[in-house]
């Protein structure tokens, strides 16, 4: 019964895109780069936190698969590499004790993400492009320093790219546009300003952080004729359940 809501749910998305074109796709990658900005968010305690970019853009990049089947509304998955590098300072205390750590902050994330996208004309070469991106720390390192200071006991030391638990990837919103040009009869170029606001935090200690960041990747990708992925879902019929 559930697997017969999600393809009448499918069936739903067919009738809102509209009409349906000969079924085929963009499979590709690209490069590019990206600006950010973290900001620290309110604490009810005593725990702050700050938060200072590094000289970007930093290096992104992704793998893609966007359909091009429907007339109107696509389904679009990507698994997107991001660097982020930033000097931070954030710390927490009371009348017991203090503590807190500093230093410049290097992450490595990956993030997949589900855009949809939707066509701006006939031609489908100019999309808007939104959904969610999860991600994951790959790789975090951190140089700089930590102490804390409680009671009659003060603990102070300097570390060079150790490894971090502090930081972990983060939920986001994804809103783009994606421009095509041709280069053959299978060929494209894609260019792919974006903008992603965090729903999540990447710093995991309070008072945690919420940021955003808008980036510019350029993409070469084939056109494929074939089944997609919607429109495999859509013609799945589940073996022993009867029909409707």
């Amino acid at each position: 019964m559930k697997t017969t809501i999600a393809r009448l749910i499918l069936a739903s998305a067919v009738v809102v895109s509209g009409s349906v074109s000969k079924a085929q796709y963009l499979i590709g990658a690209s490069s590019g780069g990206v600006l950010f900005e973290l900001r620290s968010r309110p604490s009810d305690g005593h725990a702050s936190a700050s938060f200072d970019p590094g000289p970007g853009p930093f290096w992104t990049a992704s793998v893609f698969y966007r359909e091009q089947h429907f007339d109107h509304t696509n389904l679009g998955l990507e698994l997107i590499y991001t660097r982020k590098e930033f000097e931070v300072s954030y710390s927490d205390g009371g009348l017991a004790g203090s503590y807190g750590t500093e230093g410049y902050v290097e992450l490595d994330l990956l993030h997949l993400a589900i855009i949809p996208q939707v066509n701006l004309g006939a031609s489908k070469r100019a999309v808007v492009r939104f959904g969610l991106m999860q991600g994951i720390l790959l790789r975090g390192r951190i140089s700089g320093r930590e102490w804390y200071h409680v009671g009659g006991t003060n603990y102070d030391r300097t570390f060079e790219k150790e490894r971090t638990e502090d930081f972990g990837g983060d939920l986001r919103l994804f809103f783009g546009f994606g421009f095509e040009v041709a280069m053959g009869e299978r060929a494209r170029v894609l260019f792919d300003p974006y903008f992603t606001p965090a729903i999540t935090s990447l710093l995991k200690q309070e008072p945690r952080s919420k940021g955003m960041e808008w980036g510019l990747r350029i993409s070469l990708a084939l056109r494929m004729p074939g089944t997609t992925i919607a429109e495999w879902m859509l013609r799945i019929t589940p073996a022993g359940e009867p029909g409707y």
